[in-house]
């Protein structure tokens, strides 16, 4: 049914006329929601007097009678000072909005079986260009990869997609270990809004040619999404609107459900180590035992889908002059022109925007987060009471610096961890830090909110590194939370026959990975 799904077509054949007028019906809750759009052929200040009646009262659970809102309207009509409007044009109008739309509206959950396409169509009917909406969402993958270095088994990662609702082009895809978060969200929009560079990355035969800043990005209602940086990520740095889905309404959030099944069932699906959805479709399928794929493996697998393959093939959500995303992509553009986004010379500093934000003074210690000291002596000049804060960004991928803006600056100033000492900790994220802090004080050998030496950390690293080799080859878990630290450890092979499977990169090859990639394309058809 695709973007037409609520417009209804019926009043519009005189759509040429010069006297014609559009008016936009819009969600009576949700007023960035465009319900319908009709054409009447009445005065301007008539309008919004009409479009308010319709939507606050027409378009209710209370079912007023259409006599009822006739009477409403001329009473707006005579409390503006303009004559009223005949019985006879105002059920015209009536008829012209969509029956879909007003079944809906008036009758709520019990016409959802009558019009089961609405569901499907409804959030589509509101993005008009490509980036006008964006949804975001994660979900657990369907796939048990293995570990690059020995083959060991370590489990199913997490997917971040994001989805273009206009062309249903993929914006953007996060994979790792980490669970939902707000960092996990900040790095799939990252990945989102900047250039792919997928051909020089995988070898694509395309590009991933979807980019920028989207006008609207919305979420499920996951704490993750709900969190402040998040929103200031969205407001303040993306300068985008953020939007979150009703809840228990799965309807608001079908497209990129969809979009989940369908790299399940075309891609995931099919590959050495799947799950399947279930254990009923799973069978007697061993996943641990057929594991072959590492989690790079997996990235360079759904790159090369969403570039050669899904952004190419029909898709029975878009219109059928349009029915691919690419297509739709470019059709779009042609409307609207590229939508914002950032300059290759400027990626850095958009990297920068996008990091947390805090507000802290800069004392003579110099900048205090949780208990690591930031400070660097050509920032003199902003030592100042403790009521005085400036504006600090810090990477929770990596603790070893963060940036401040000083006053009366364009930019930010990148200043270095002095306490525990940069070099203990240069490159290590704050997930592994704090896992190192739980084991001093459950040691008895830190204080809360006391600093770390630099012996104390060297100590807690070996001894964690202990505890992890004994733990790694029995232990799931384990070995996705060394995935998260980002921890090099040397742990010996666990499985000989993992070590059969991989070669001797411990990576599928080009060609294996095409092969994969022309089986996918034989073998799927159109999106359900």
């Amino acid at each position: 049914m695709g973007d037409e799904g609520l417009i209804s077509n019926a009043g519009t054949g005189y759509k040429f006329r010069n006297d014609n007028k559009t008016l936009i019906i819009n969600h009576p809750k949700h007023p960035e929601m465009i319900l319908d759009q009709i054409q009447i052929r009445l005065s301007d200040e008539y309008i919004p007097i009409i479009k308010e009646v319709i939507e606050s009262d027409y378009l209710t659970l209370h079912r007023k009678s259409k006599a009822k809102i006739i009477d409403l309207i001329n009473i707006k009509c005579s409390m503006n000072g303009v004559p009223p409007i005949k019985s006879e044009t105002m059920y015209k109008i009536f008829e012209r909005i969509s029956p879909k739309v007003v079944e809906r509206m008036r009758f709520g959950t019990k016409s959802i079986n009558k019009y089961e396409e609405v569901n499907r169509g409804f959030a589509n009917n509101e993005a008009l260009y490509p980036l006008h909406l964006v949804e975001i969402d994660h979900t657990r993958m369907d796939i048990e990869v293995i570990d690059e270095k020995n083959g060991a088994i370590t489990g199913r990662p997490w997917i971040t997609l994001g989805i273009d609702v206009y062309s249903r082009m993929v914006w953007c895809m996060y994979i790792s270990f980490e669970p939902p978060s707000a960092n996990r969200v900040r790095k799939a929009i990252q990945q989102g809004a900047l250039f792919k560079n997928t051909k020089e990355q995988y070898g694509t035969f395309n590009d991933w040619e979807i980019f920028g800043i989207p006008h609207n990005i919305q979420f499920d209602n996951g704490p993750e999404f709900h969190n402040l940086a998040i929103k200031r990520l969205v407001n303040e740095t993306l300068k985008s609107n953020i939007r979150f889905r009703p809840i228990a309404t799965p309807r608001y959030g079908g497209t990129i459900e969809r979009l989940i099944g369908t790299f399940n069932t075309q891609v995931l699906h099919n590959l050495q180590g799947t799950t399947k959805s279930n254990i009923f479709h799973k069978g007697e399928y061993d996943s641990s035992e057929n594991a072959l794929l590492t989690i790079g493996n997996i990235r360079e697998i759904l790159t090369k889908y969403i570039t050669d393959i899904y952004h190419f093939q029909k898709h029975t959500g878009l219109p059928l002059d349009c029915n691919s995303p690419m297509a739709r992509f470019h059709e779009g553009l042609k409307k609207s022109g590229l939508p914002d986004f950032i300059e290759t010379e400027d990626e850095e500093l958009f990297k920068i925007s996008l990091l947390p934000t805090l507000y802290k003074p800069y004392t003579r210690d110099g900048v205090r987060i949780d208990n690591r000291i930031y400070k660097d002596n050509s920032l003199s000049h902003l030592i100042d009471k403790r009521e005085v804060k400036y504006r600090v960004k810090y990477d929770i991928d990596d603790i070893s610096y963060i940036y401040i803006k000083p006053p009366n600056e364009d930019n930010f100033v990148r200043v270095n961890i002095v306490n525990p000492p940069y070099e203990t900790v240069q490159g290590m994220n704050a997930y592994t830090y704090k896992l190192l802090l739980k084991y001093l004080r459950d040691k008895g050998e830190l204080r809360r909110n006391k600093i770390a030496t630099d012996e104390q950390i060297l100590q807690a690293k070996a001894a964690l590194q202990k505890d992890i080799e004994k733990m790694y080859k029995t232990n799931r878990k384990m070995r996705q939370q060394l995935d998260r630290m980002e921890w090099d450890v040397e742990v010996t092979k666990t499985n000989i026959n993992q070590k059969e499977k991989v070669n001797k990169d411990n990576k599928l090859t080009y060609e294996q990975l095409m092969a994969n990639a022309v089986k996918i394309f034989n073998e799927s058809s159109d999106e359900n």
